[in-house]
């Protein structure tokens, strides 16, 4: 299956413009030429080259593009009609403020009109509409019903207006970003960008404001953003919070959800909200046509009316088994699959995965390459991905030593009641309980009735970070454990 691909139809004198949205679309998903269509001819001669690779055909509308021949195509219908075979999807952007939809030609005014003079916003419309035509190809979501269902019911309240700013939390690759891309759209009928606004630690106004600007303000060249780079750091923190406003107010009207991505830049050293985003978040009480969403591995402390939370849980073993059938139902890079798995075979590649979606799709890919086989005998092989993933995130949380002891013992004995833990450790059972509420917000402890476990997509990684618990503690742990099972008032879930 081919890569559905764009064809840039444009002047030349518009190529900075147009070479923009052709980088940020990349090779793979357009044809750009830089050709001057002076003649109809060549126009003609032109598209029917690129038609043979295309699925959509995208004219950049200016007054350069619409002086050459184009009007000659108003008396040549019958020739659209053929284009219009070849090609799934039309598209026109009207890129300069002196061309109006009046200007176009009647043939043209029949394609979907956009007028916008940011590349990276033409470049991820048209991105979208290329996505529509290759939805065949992207990774299932399954599962997830009660997540779905929560976030959903958030956003159409019954007796208030319904949130306009998304906090979806929980380990990274486990799912975020696809839930806000399943939920809403349909909700808010808004597209969640795909690839988010990263929000770095120690970010002040200015600096949000410049990675905001990054995403919507036009600019064809390094030196054009270097410009708005300087220019934004000269503001006042007022100015940069309406340049801020007005820019998201842009996205939505646009039809995109902002996503911010945190890394270490939404929170301060106590799980609060930054000063920074709070300003941002304050100000859109009183601009509900904004709507911005956020996607992190810890929860935020406290949440208000205009804010829509969901935390997401590693994959339920149903779904993982979920996943693993629905993948090896689907194509994979463009391949219709041939041999399906037994169920048996599904069973141990989902017990392998951990939760972690990421791992489902390299196991299935290493099916593809190697045979089940091969996989099955060496299932290791596809941990790796995400073994490295959490070395790296565990590595970037800032966990204290008591952290690590705690996530210690739990990757080698889960789950465990908060009293057996802190009685291990040998410390405070309240002191221990606010190192285990925070492991708990970063999204590393689960709770499952009143016990506590490490989650599991992380249970690898820990064993490697942190190695076996000393002798002594586990002789402690069996101890303890034994203890509590003896005693005739412990009414709790019995430890296996």
């Amino acid at each position: 299956m081919l890569i559905p691909k764009a064809f840039l139809s444009h002047s030349s004198k518009d190529k900075e413009f147009v070479r923009s949205v052709a980088h940020e679309l990349g090779r793979q998903y357009c044809i750009f030429d830089e050709q001057v269509f002076s003649t109809g001819e060549e126009f003609k001669t032109s598209i029917i080259n690129g038609l043979d690779d295309s699925s959509i055909f995208v004219f950049f509308a200016s007054k350069n593009s619409l002086l050459s021949s184009w009007v000659n195509f108003e008396i040549e219908e019958s020739w659209y009609t053929k284009l219009e075979k070849n090609l799934q999807k039309h598209l026109v952007y009207l890129i300069s403020d002196s061309v109006e939809y009046d200007d176009l030609p009647l043939w043209l005014k029949r394609a979907k009109i956009q007028k916008e003079n940011s590349p990276k916003i033409v470049a991820r419309n048209i991105r979208d509409h290329l996505d529509k035509l290759n939805d065949s190809r992207k990774n299932p979501f399954v599962g997830r019903n009660q997540d779905i269902q929560k976030l959903a019911e958030q956003l159409i309240p019954e007796s208030t207006l319904p949130p306009n700013i998304l906090f979806v939390t929980g380990l990274p690759g486990i799912g975020r970003r696809s839930l806000l891309q399943r939920v809403v759209p349909e909700y808010l009928n808004l597209k969640p960008l795909k690839s988010p606004i990263r929000l770095g630690e120690g970010f002040h106004l200015q600096e949000i404001c410049i990675s905001i600007a990054d995403f919507v303000e036009p600019y064809s060249t390094e030196q054009e953003f270097k410009r708005i780079m300087q220019e934004i750091k000269n503001l006042s923190d007022e100015e940069a919070l309406n340049r801020t406003l007005g820019n998201l107010r842009r996205m939505t009207n646009q039809g995109e959800l902002p996503v911010f991505l945190d890394e270490g830049g939404l929170f301060d050293s106590d799980g609060n909200i930054s000063e920074s985003v709070q300003l941002i978040i304050q100000s859109l009480s009183s601009n509900n046509d904004i709507y911005i969403a956020f996607i992190s591995n810890r929860r935020p402390n406290n949440y208000s009316p205009s804010i829509a939370a969901t935390h997401l849980k590693h994959l339920t073993p149903e779904d993982r088994k979920l996943l693993i059938k629905t993948l090896d139902l689907t194509s994979v890079r463009g391949y219709k699959r041939v041999n399906q798995l037994k169920q048996e075979e599904i069973l141990e590649l989902a017990e392998y995965t951990a939760g972690y979606p990421p791992s489902a799709y390299i196991a299935i890919e290493q099916v593809d390459n190697y045979g089940i086989e091969l996989v099955l005998a060496n299932k290791q092989k596809f941990t790796e991905l995400r073994i490295n993933q959490f070395l790296q995130h565990l590595a970037k949380v800032g966990l204290s030593e008591i952290e690590k002891s705690i996530l210690r013992l739990l990757a080698h004995f889960s789950p465990l009641p908060l009293k057996i833990i802190a009685s291990t450790l040998s410390d405070d059972i309240k002191n221990i309980s606010n190192y285990v509420s925070r492991l708990i917000d970063i999204s590393l402890v689960v709770v499952e009735e009143r016990l506590y476990r490490i989650a599991d997509p992380v249970s690898d990684a820990a064993l490697k970070a942190f190695g076996i618990p000393p002798e002594t503690i586990v002789r402690t742990l069996a101890h303890i454990i034994l203890d509590l099972i003896d005693d005739p008032e412990f009414e709790d879930r019995r430890l296996e």
